[in-house]
């Protein structure tokens, strides 16, 4: 009999379309940047994440936006490796830039666990009120650290 992994194991893809769809749907955005990449962390059938990258800058950075289905199954140590070797490792981009409007706590509470730091606040620049700036460099990102890398 094979090694089969069990069929909730979550297993982290490239997202497709739908995937990302689904993300917009879930963090009320109209629509993605033409150049958005991507990954989509499935437990089985379920969709249970999806971390989008765009607007790209040749200065190094990215935004950064994850969407969840509320569940907090989707964070091992594996799979935040994988969000965050993207674009540091991967792309070799020196930042990534959350912006998360401040009615959002949950997202506010998840990327400061995830070692992002408040780098500002845009006054009204969400329609629930303002959109809070929060920022890891490569050099400060826990996850791709050799000591902590799966």
């Amino acid at each position: 009999m094979e090694n089969a992994a069990p069929s909730n194991a979550l297993k982290m893809s490239v997202a497709t379309a739908d995937d990302l769809a689904w993300a917009a749907q879930r963090l009320a955005l109209k629509a993605w940047p033409s150049e958005t990449k991507g990954l989509a962390i499935r437990a089985g059938d379920t969709l249970r994440a999806v971390t989008a990258y765009c607007d790209f800058q040749d200065s190094g950075t990215c935004t950064i936006h994850i969407a969840t289905d509320g569940s907090r199954q989707w964070a091992t140590r594996g799979m935040l490796y994988g969000i965050f070797a993207y674009p540091f490792e991967q792309c070799g981009l020196r930042r990534v830039t959350a912006p998360i409007s401040s009615a959002n706590k949950a997202s506010l509470i998840l990327v400061v666990k995830l070692g992002f730091q408040f780098e500002g606040r845009l006054l009204n620049a969400c329609k629930d009120g303002d959109q809070v700036i929060m920022g890891m460099l490569r050099e400060d990102c826990s996850w791709i650290k050799k000591e902590t890398a799966p």
